[in-house]
């Protein structure tokens, strides 16, 4: 995965950009593979924002947090993005209409053979007895 970091109204912390890419490193158990990641921080008043936006192959994906420390504002904003890459991956899964589906697909042809397959048995044995 491949990070963009940019820090607004604050200084750059090498300890807070590699706690992101290690909080970032849980995500990619989903199976969906991010390839580009821009993480923005920022300080407004008394808050500390991060908005992370993951663009990949299965979509786009965006959080933003807002805590009063830095590093319990990155847990929600991964906390956030790993509620919908697990929603993306439950939708992959459970296809609305599996016979659409690549698994799906291979269900239903898979059932179709093992009907042939009986129909050849029955034919078989049908011939055995005559």
């Amino acid at each position: 995965m491949k990070f963009d970091h940019s820090f607004k109204h604050h200084d750059c912390s090498q300890s807070l950009i590699s706690y992101v890419e290690d909080r970032m490193q849980k995500l990619l158990k989903f199976e969906i593979k991010p390839s580009n990641a821009h993480v923005t921080y920022s300080s407004q008043r008394h808050h500390c924002h991060v908005e992370i936006h993951l663009m990949g192959g299965e979509g786009m994906f965006k959080a933003h947090g807002a805590k009063d420390d830095w590093y319990a504002s990155v847990d929600h904003a991964v906390q956030k993005l790993e509620s919908q890459m697990k929603k993306k991956k439950s939708l992959l899964k459970s296809h609305r209409h599996p016979e659409k589906s690549k698994r799906g697909q291979l269900e239903l042809l898979n059932s179709q053979l093992e009907m042939d397959h009986s129909r050849l048995d029955e034919i078989s044995a049908h011939k055995k007895v005559s």
